[in-house]
């Protein structure tokens, strides 16, 4: 009646089923009168990935920094399943002092810009606890300063499909900690992507 779409309406069913989980998980009621509402269904776009040249000329015909987030989004856009919906990317928090130096927070672009592709959400469900650098830590203080960089930062919707987003995989330990707090949190379904492996 009000020309909206169905996925506008699934956005609306999802957000009151994660409300009346929280409230089941709480005590507050017996049982979530969602369980019994179905998923809208929703037409998939399927979208042409570009080439690995495509992608290196338009790396090559960047003038700002910013714009190469694009480029990347579009490389992440290429290796993602199509088939993968319901999605928020949740960003590992880059460092104060990186952001500060940068004057952006690059992970947060590069989510929002795969997010633009997509048509996902970009959910900040992870803060830092800590400043401290894992490239070119030794493995053993890699592992226990990610034990302690992250803490929740807002509710996790145990019915959503979270993908976590970082820019380099060097041990994986800040990867796996942050995939911990959230199964730790009610997150059920977790996928991860990476820009680049330090090798």
């Amino acid at each position: 009646r009000n020309n909206c779409s169905n996925v506008t309406i699934d956005n609306v069913r999802r957000n009151i089923s994660s409300f009346f989980s929280w409230l089941e998980e709480e005590d507050y009621i017996l049982k979530s009168p969602m369980k019994r509402i179905h998923k809208i269904k929703t037409k998939t776009v399927v979208k042409n990935t570009i080439s690995d040249e495509g992608i290196e000329k338009l790396r090559d015909n960047c003038k700002e920094k910013r714009d190469l987030a694009i480029v990347f989004a579009k490389a992440m856009d290429n290796v993602l399943p199509r088939n993968l919906i319901d999605v928020s990317i949740v960003p590992l928090p880059t460092i104060d002092r990186h952001i500060r130096v940068r004057g952006f927070d690059h992970c947060l672009l590069l989510a929002r810009k795969l997010a633009e592709l997509r048509g996902y959400e970009v959910e900040r469900l992870l803060t830092r606890k800590n400043d401290y650098v894992q490239v070119g830590a030794s493995k053993n203080d890699r592992e226990k300063q990610a034990r302690s960089a992250y803490e929740i930062n807002g509710m996790v919707n145990t019915n959503r499909n979270y993908l976590l987003l970082d820019d380099v995989y060097t041990s994986g330990s800040s990867m796996k900690n942050a995939e911990r707090i959230l199964r730790e949190n009610g997150a059920q379904n977790i996928y991860k992507i990476v820009l680049a492996k330090e090798v």
